[in-house]
């Protein structure tokens, strides 16, 4: 027992705790949509839990309609400083909490911030 809670206190003792939340016999519907060329560094839902946005390696931002499953993208290219995108990998993204904003963060450097009603940066 001392040697489990030593493990817990470094971070080193992992609990699966999914069975715990799961009914047995439950069914779930999975959706694969493809659209990202390289890995995905951070997912985040939208307020409405209707929208997911992605960011990846690949330099672009996909916001993924659940429900429909369209896909609208912030482009983005390596080493491409004309494009208003991010110009190399996007690491992390966040919505503002009324919904209307999209605030990315990359290897360039550089913070972004999208205007997710109007599709564009401002």
């Amino acid at each position: 027992m001392l040697k489990l809670k030593i493990l817990e206190q470094k971070d080193k003792l992992f609990y699966t705790i999914a069975k715990d939340y799961a009914t047995p016999n439950a069914e779930y519907d999975r959706i694969f949509i493809k659209g990202h060329k390289n890995a995905i560094t951070d997912l985040v839902w939208t307020p409405d839990n209707q929208r997911v946005i992605t960011s990846s390696k690949d330099c672009n931002l996909i916001m993924w309609d659940i429900e429909s499953q369209k896909k609208m993208f912030f482009k983005g290219e390596k080493f491409n400083r004309t494009m208003q995108g991010h110009f190399d990998e996007v690491l992390t993204c966040a919505i503002s909490p009324n919904g209307k904003y999209l605030v990315s963060g990359g290897k360039d450097r550089i913070v972004r911030i999208w205007d997710l009603h109007n599709q564009k940066q401002i």
